[in-house]
């Protein structure tokens, strides 16, 4: 299938759905709350378990792999030396493999993501046709990964290639089993550490050209494929990516962004979409009540009209997803709750411009 036919299969032209993480203790009211946006989302629960946070997820089952407090990700040396042959083998037989199963050892297991085969239960028994799963990506992941001494684990090239690979494989691993139920994937790569981004490090350019690869690589397998960055960074070398999907938070990055002009239109130009992180999620639950939806459009408008006073481009809110900024996780229930609210409603907003 094209992209033009993948995106065919989503509900609307102007979607709503979620960033990952949740504030629930108890699945059932996680997937509540993910069924009420147009595109379900995939929900992440580290209240309920800490394993939950976004590096673990993504890293599960990499040798040597030890959590320590609010999901910081650290690596037992010794361990790491010792399993990752075994690891390495496994994710080289996938990769060669033409068998559509061979990847389905990678994917989430209960402990480290409870609501993943609830999810893909109620996708099935919903018969939903669009919907959206998310994993750390491999730049975040290899720069967060510390050895136990604190030292940046992606130092060591070995790591750093293994743990780029696994995140590739459990990717493609979620986007089949999706792919197996019927359901287009919109797969977004959560990138928040791409705010230490710069092109004068040449780590940092080599991971940008693996990151396009990573990307590509996804898309081969009918997903489309977003990008998640929740701060700011060079948003020029990111428009320039090959993907569908450019999702952030607009009070801190739409002026950032929409300055870039001609990025901009290079990028709605062959086919890329907006995901507008509308709703504020940094903020006090106080604050956020103090907005409204008719609010929140109205700034992000103003922005947008600030940079194309000769009138909006059709493209830019004509097909696009409306979220939360960020993840919810660090959110009372309540307020999250109202996030979703204001969400929903920023939407039928837009769909009326």
């Amino acid at each position: 299938m094209t992209r033009d036919e993948l995106w065919k299969t989503a509900p609307a032209s102007v979607l709503t759905t979620g960033i990952g993480s949740l504030p629930h203790p108890y699945v059932d009211a996680a997937l509540q709350f993910s069924f009420q946006m147009s595109v379900p989302f995939l929900p992440q629960l580290p209240v309920r378990n800490a394993k939950e946070f976004m590096i673990g997820q993504a890293l599960d089952r990499l040798p040597g792999l030890f959590l320590e407090e609010g999901g910081v990700a650290k690596l037992r040396l010794p361990e790491w030396e010792k399993g990752s042959p075994q690891l390495r083998a496994s994710i080289e037989s996938a990769l060669s493999s033409k068998d559509s199963d061979a990847f389905e050892m990678f994917l989430p297991d209960a402990e480290a993501w409870s609501a993943w085969k609830p999810f893909l239960f109620e996708l099935e028994e919903r018969s939903i046709p669009f919907a959206k799963i998310h994993l750390a990506g491999p730049l975040t992941c290899q720069w967060a990964l510390q050895l136990e001494d604190g030292t940046p684990a992606h130092k060591r090239p070995e790591i750093g290639m293994q743990v780029y690979k696994l995140t590739l494989v459990r990717a493609i691993g979620m986007i089949r089993k999706l792919r197996s139920l019927g359901v287009t994937p919109l797969f977004y790569v959560d990138e928040p550490g791409f705010y230490g981004f710069t092109k004068s490090n040449p780590t940092h350019v080599t991971g940008l050209s693996e990151l396009k690869l990573f990307i590509q690589s996804l898309q081969k397998e009918q997903a489309l494929v977003g990008l998640h960055c929740c701060s700011n960074t060079d948003w020029k070398a990111v428009l320039a990516l090959p993907l569908d999907v450019l999702s952030f938070d607009t009070h801190l990055s739409l002026d950032a962004i929409l300055a870039q002009k001609e990025a901009v239109q290079a990028f709605l130009g062959r086919g890329g979409r907006f995901s507008f992180g509308m709703v504020p999620t940094a903020v006090h639950s106080v604050k956020i009540m103090s907005y409204t939806p008719e609010l929140l459009v109205d700034t992000f408008l103003d922005s947008v009209r600030r940079h194309y006073p000769e009138g909006t481009p059709s493209a830019l809110l004509k097909q696009c997803l409306i979220t939360p900024a960020c993840g919810l996780a660090l959110h009372r229930i309540e307020d999250a709750e109202t996030i979703l609210t204001y969400t929903l409603e920023c939407a039928k907003i837009i769909n009326t411009l």
